[in-house]
């Protein structure tokens, strides 16, 4: 929530020094203030606006992601050089201290 306020603060930023650009006679204009004002409630609600909408996407996206993974092996076996065998993927081999980069894995499909 806080950064889809901070983007429209952002966005209300930049409108209001394009709009200073292209018209530089609104430095003088009398109604200056209230459209400063305008611009910048309009862009953070535009920018809230704009996460209600992102929320139910990212949850598309990320069930579309989860729908491809490839399935969970029924075990997993890590044997070092030294003969310990591990039920899953050390860094480190507990009994001789050998680092595992590479472990031998078994895994059953």
């Amino acid at each position: 929530m806080r950064s889809a306020i901070w983007v429209g603060a952002i966005l209300a930023t930049l409108a209001i020094a394009s709009m200073f650009l292209l018209d530089p006679s609104l430095w003088f204009a009398p109604e200056r203030n209230t459209l400063i004002v305008q611009t910048f409630v309009a862009a953070v609600v535009a920018a809230q606006l704009t996460l209600v909408t992102a929320m139910p996407l990212a949850m598309i996206i990320s069930s579309l992601r989860n729908r491809t993974k490839t399935p969970l092996p029924t075990y997993i076996v890590t044997v070092c050089e030294c003969g310990a065998v591990f039920k899953s993927k050390p860094m480190f081999c507990s009994r001789c201290g050998r680092r595992l980069q590479e472990p031998q894995t078994k895994q059953a499909v």
